[in-house]
């Protein structure tokens, strides 16, 4: 089995971000930020787990990429994992 699942974001250009935040509706989910230089990776972690709310900011290591990974290691009572928005800050 696999260690997590993630969805990938596209800044559009290289970026050194230093919080992206997740809005969900289905909170209670764990995730971690990773960040690379192609959307097929590798990715490297740039932020620590947390356990996601309905609005949760993820403090960045600022690494210089493109493509930011949202990776959920553990899923939300009812095993789901809904992101409904990222939004980055450099």
């Amino acid at each position: 089995m696999k260690d997590g699942v993630g969805l990938v974001v596209d800044a559009g250009r290289s970026v050194a971000l230093k919080r992206l935040t997740i809005t969900t509706d289905t909170p209670g989910y764990v995730a971690q930020i990773q960040s690379g230089s192609s959307p097929t990776g590798p990715f490297v972690p740039d932020s620590s787990s947390k356990t996601v709310g309905a609005q949760t900011t993820f403090a960045l290591e600022g690494k210089a990429a493109q493509y930011y990974v949202v990776w959920i290691t553990e899923l939300s009572p009812g095993d789901v994992a809904h992101v409904n928005e990222v939004k980055g800050r450099s």
